[in-house]
C-alpha cells in the first residue's frame, strides 16, 4: 500500500496574517455597533407598540363608557310600540 502523502500547508505571509487581523476587528467592530443600533431601535419600537396599545384600550374604555351611559344610564325617552 502507499502513503498517502499530505500536503503542508503553505508558510504565511506576515501581511496576510496582518490584513486578517485587521479584518477580524473590523468585524467585530462593527458587530457591536450593529448590536448597539439593534438595542436602540427595537427599544423604540416596543415604546410605540405600547403606547399604541395604550391608546387603543383607552378608546375601547371611552366607548364602553359611552355605550353603557347611553344604554343603561341614559336610555332613549322613545316609547316602545
Amino acid at each position: 500500500m502507499e502513503a498517502i502523502a499530505q500536503d503542508s500547508p503553505a508558510p504565511v505571509d506576515p501581511m496576510v496574517y496582518r490584513d486578517l487581523l485587521i479584518f477580524e476587528e473590523s468585524l467585530r467592530s462593527q458587530y457591536l455597533y450593529l448590536q448597539k443600533r439593534r438595542r436602540k431601535y427595537l427599544s423604540t419600537l416596543t415604546s410605540f407598540v405600547l403606547v399604541l396599545m395604550i391608546v387603543f384600550l383607552c378608546g375601547i374604555l371611552v366607548w364602553l363608557a359611552y355605550f353603557t351611559y347611553g344604554t343603561i344610564f341614559a336610555p332613549s325617552q322613545v316609547p316602545i310600540p
